[in-house]
């Protein structure tokens, strides 16, 4: 298959002498003498590749390039630049040129660099196939994520009523001396504040990862920074009779973090803990440095994590057993959450696990250069 070539120069010496030169080379050469006239010319034929000099009359310049990538996005083009240009041409190339090439330049050179232009082209085209598939996957994943939102946004406002009322009537009077009530009514708070988490949670996987990575950092004791994270669970806690046990190394008194984002990620693996422990156990918290990283693990002593499980604790809405007779609640969005956060902070988590023994979940954070150790 033949090479058809579009020369788009206004000089016509130098217009014939690249079509005679490329015509001794086999191709078929198409000479425009105008940035409009070149433009009609890709209207009414396909080309290979695209010569074009960036001073023409009518239309030229970064325009005209434009222009040719609206009319043929995939089509490669190479930008003749005379001496004193080299600041447009490479302007052209970042607006999407193959290329450029100063005047005067070497014919001979021209073959092997349209080969390149045009093998570079090839890569592109299946590049593009690739990525029209990975689009439509893409709106797939965001008609679901769209749903989700908008289920969870929607979920959010009776929910918060129904957890604030509930919250009044537990403080009152009369309901803490009937123990029977106090105490469904404190399993019903529970379960309000379990399917929070889970709408909270969504929302999160629905961020962008961009937000994810913007860090709102400021300086706090990491002994209190981990016990108002366990504050949250107080009444989860105290109904299966769990104690938490904190250790905090003395290298490591004050970091210099995202409050917000890492309580995210402990709040799930604490979440997961609790959930597995049984009644009258101990969770141990440590916190401690290892290089520049925080790091904070904890351990709870449940029944552990299978080895056909492990793999997939931390895909969504994978909680490894997922059946309608299953223990332990859960659509599997904690770990991935944790582990999500944790990762949009260039971090990582690792777990330890033996079955019947129990697991400890570690998450690594970098802490920047204000760290406190004394």
């Amino acid at each position: 298959m033949r090479i058809k070539v579009l020369v788009a120069e206004d000089d016509i010496n130098i217009g014939k002498l690249l079509q005679n030169f490329l015509e001794s080379k086999g191709m078929e050469v198409t000479v425009a003498l105008d940035g409009e006239e070149a433009l009609n010319k890709l209207r009414g034929k396909e080309y290979s590749i695209l010569f074009a000099d960036l001073r023409m009359p009518c239309l030229g310049g970064i325009e005209f390039l434009e222009r040719v990538k609206e009319l043929a996005p995939q089509l490669p083009v190479i930008v003749m630049s005379a001496y004193g240009n080299t600041q447009e041409a490479v302007r052209a190339v970042k607006a999407g040129a193959y290329t450029f090439i100063s005047k005067p330049f070497i014919l001979e050179s021209l073959p092997l660099l349209i080969e390149k232009a045009l093998e570079e082209a090839r890569i592109k085209q299946e590049y593009y196939q690739l990525r029209e598939i990975n689009c439509n996957l893409l709106r797939a994943e965001e008609i679901k994520s769209n749903l989700l939102s908008v289920v969870s946004h929607e979920f959010n406002t009776p929910l918060t009523l129904i957890k604030g009322y509930l919250i009044i009537a537990l403080k009152d009077p009369m309901v803490i001396q009937n123990k029977m009530l106090y105490k469904r009514l404190n399993v019903a708070f529970t379960a309000t504040k379990r399917l929070e988490k889970l709408i909270h949670n969504f929302l999160i996987m629905n961020v962008s990862k961009k937000r994810l990575t913007v860090l709102h950092r400021k300086r706090v004791m990491t002994l209190d920074f981990i016990k108002m994270v366990v504050k949250k669970y107080y009444r989860e806690l105290r109904l299966k009779k769990l104690k938490v046990k904190l250790l905090v190394g003395k290298s490591v008194k004050k970091v210099f973090i995202d409050t917000g984002k890492v309580s995210i990620a402990l709040e799930n693996i604490l979440d997961n803990a609790i959930k597995f422990s049984p009644p009258d156990e101990e969770i141990i918290i440590r916190a401690g440095m290892e290089k520049n990283y925080l790091k904070i693990s904890i351990q709870d002593k449940g029944p552990g994590i299978s080895k056909e499980i492990l793999p997939v604790i931390f895909s969504p809405f994978d909680s490894g057993d997922m059946s309608s007779t299953r223990k332990f609640g859960g659509v599997g969005l904690g770990l991935a959450v944790a582990k999500m956060v944790v990762q949009a902070h260039n971090g990582y988590i690792k777990v330890e696990t033996r079955q019947g023994k129990g697991s400890i979940f570690t998450i690594y954070i970098p802490i920047g250069e204000r760290v406190v150790r004394k």
